[in-house]
């Protein structure tokens, strides 16, 4: 059985965070979103202080930089076939807009 490492799971879930604010906020620039992700890593890394079987890790901030950047460079090459998927499924709508 395949087991998942934390490393797999900060940068699974950072490439999808940093490509799915991308595209819910395209105005945006990606520089604002990186920031903010970076925030979000570090806000993590500091809680998992106050668990007794966890550790803030600098590994961890590391890995999440480079899913922040994974998911930013997919956005940025793959954002528009997302967005005509979405708006087939929702009739022109954005999914924001309901």
């Amino acid at each position: 059985m395949f087991k998942l490492t934390d490393v797999v799971l900060h940068a699974f879930a950072f490439t999808y965070l940093s490509f799915a604010l991308r595209l819910a906020y395209e105005r945006r620039s990606p520089l604002q979103i990186f920031i903010v992700l970076i925030g979000y890593g570090v806000l993590i890394e500091l809680v998992q202080n106050f668990e007794p079987e966890r550790a803030a890790e600098f590994k961890d901030l590391l890995v999440d930089v480079a899913g922040i950047g994974l998911g930013l460079l997919l956005a940025r090459f793959g954002a528009d076939p997302v967005r005509s998927l979405v708006k087939r499924i929702f009739g022109g709508q954005s999914a924001a807009n309901g």
